[in-house]
């Protein structure tokens, strides 16, 4: 059985510094030797292709696409809006922390930009690009604690 890796959201309002935070800490976790994920759940369509290119007229055509390029690779699906743990369940093995933009209402830690309440807060932040070094330091702790 392989062990599902530590899944810790970041949540905020819209523009709150959710997608700052995270490019300001995902350099320093991977710094650290981390495999890190990030799995971002939005209530907008999505737009992660060209119109035109070979990969989006398949697409477009109905097929399921995996690109598999000299540098990355991309899996773009027909499917109905996922849980959280379907999402999860699609990553391949091997990450050593998850990161969730979105999925507000999951049961899981959560770094905070906003003043809402919730037990699960691990971690309020009032200024995502200033604040990247403390939710580091919170991250590698919790990490160590597993």
């Amino acid at each position: 059985m392989t062990r599902r890796p530590p899944v810790i959201g970041v949540c905020g309002f819209s523009e709150s510094g959710k997608t700052l935070l995270l490019e300001r800490l995902i350099p320093r976790l991977v710094a650290h030797g981390l495999r890190v994920a990030v799995i971002k759940d939005s209530d907008h369509p999505l737009q992660v292709d060209r119109p035109g290119k070979d990969s989006d007229r398949l697409f477009v055509a109905g097929a399921d696409v995996l690109v598999n390029g000299a540098d990355q690779s991309f899996l773009r699906l027909h499917s109905a809006r996922m849980t959280l743990d379907e999402c999860l369940a699609r990553l391949p093995a091997g990450y050593d922390l998850v990161l969730v933009e979105g999925f507000r209402s999951a049961p899981i830690p959560k770094i905070r930009l906003d003043d809402l309440p919730d037990e699960l807060a691990l971690l309020r932040v009032t200024d995502p690009d200033r604040d990247a070094e403390a939710v580091e330091a919170a991250l590698l702790a919790n990490l160590s604690l597993q």
